[in-house]
């Protein structure tokens, strides 16, 4: 049973510090607590009004504590602004995306194209997802999709379309940020085992990975592999951190990205390494922010240092999964990788 997040007055600090786990949390629309949802919140009742006639279905709303402002985010990808008290549609966003930030060597199962730089990667859309209604995101927190923050009083929307988030400005009417913040392509222990002995999978050599990438087992099937060749299992992740970090009194948006493969079968350490890391730094440039290419990745690893700013207090870290509120996401800080940035 999906959990109903109630609305709550979340008081943000008047200041360039911006916390994350500050973020209040929006009601999400689920098949589970539809008929529970729709009968009694006149939040979700107008949110539908203001529905476009392709924008589809509510998918999750949030209403500002204290103002009349209705945000609500729609199963065809488009963030609607209503008046609560009026019921006006004040603005109809589509919430098209920037290109996802990805390292080389990234590829994600949905998604046969392999980014050629560390810049601006993949284009996505949330659409796909928004439409199935999706619940199945690290730490759960699709479910409830919508979430707010207020920086220096400039609304900042974060919408969760598994596995990535967009951080979406109203007063800029475009999406700030698109992050694939969690990637595993992972086949179960099982499935490899069968997969071995039906004799999908032939090796070259007796060192195979620990763990075997699921697109192994689909490309192999589609023909699309040789009997020989197996993708070492993948995992990837993100993390998201607001400061004014460069000292210009405007808020920056920096992302720590993860890039991790399956150990080989001869290696006594069980799990993953680390292959690559980055670091992205975005800047307020005319009324816009953008991606700043020549900020060494040094200097943002000072910027966090400096700060206290550890792998487990970016965003996203807390689990919603009913039985782990509050506790790290798993995936996201597990052992497994062998990397100790991810414990502390």
């Amino acid at each position: 049973m999906i959990r109903i997040v109630f609305l709550t007055v979340i008081i943000f600090r008047a200041c360039d510090v911006f916390s994350l786990e500050e973020l209040a949390i929006g009601t999400g629309i689920t098949d589970e607590n539809f008929s529970q949802i729709v009968p009694v919140s006149m939040e979700y009742a107008i949110a539908d009004l203001a529905l476009g006639e392709d924008d589809g279905l509510v998918r999750a709303f949030y209403k500002v504590p204290n103002t009349n402002k209705l945000y609500s985010v729609t199963s065809k990808a488009v963030m609607n602004l209503t008046n609560f008290e009026t019921r006006d549609v004040l603005a109809n966003w589509p919430l098209t995306t920037k290109k996802q930030h990805l390292l080389n060597g990234e590829q994600p199962t949905w998604s046969p194209t392999k980014p050629e730089s560390t810049n601006e990667g993949m284009l996505v859309t949330p659409q796909m997802w928004l439409e199935k209604g999706h619940e199945n995101s690290s730490g759960c927190l699709s479910s409830n999709p919508l979430r707010y923050g207020s920086v220096n009083g400039d609304d900042l929307l974060f919408v969760f379309f598994d596995p990535s988030v967009v951080v979406f400005s109203p007063k800029r009417g475009k999406v700030d940020i698109n992050l694939l913040f969690a990637h595993d392509d992972v086949m179960s222990d099982e499935e490899y085992q069968q997969s071995l002995n039906a004799g999908y999978f032939k090796f070259s050599s007796d060192n195979p990975p620990q763990y075997a990438a699921l697109n192994s087992l689909a490309d192999n099937r589609a023909g699309r592999l040789g009997k020989d060749w197996l993708y070492p299992a993948q995992r990837a992740y993100a993390k998201i951190y607001i400061d004014d970090f460069d000292g210009d009194d405007a808020n920056d948006i920096i992302m720590w990205r993860k890039l991790y493969f399956s150990k080989l079968k001869s290696d006594p350490v069980k799990g993953y390494e680390l292959d690559a890391e980055m670091y992205a730094h975005y800047k307020m440039v005319d009324g816009d922010y953008q991606l700043q290419t020549d900020t060494a990745p040094e200097t943002v690893q000072g910027w966090l240092t400096a700060n206290n700013l550890t792998w487990q207090k970016g965003f996203p870290s807390k689990s919603e999964c009913a039985g782990q509120e509050g506790q790290l996401i798993l995936e996201m800080h597990d052992a497994l990788l062998n990397d100790p940035d991810v414990l502390k």
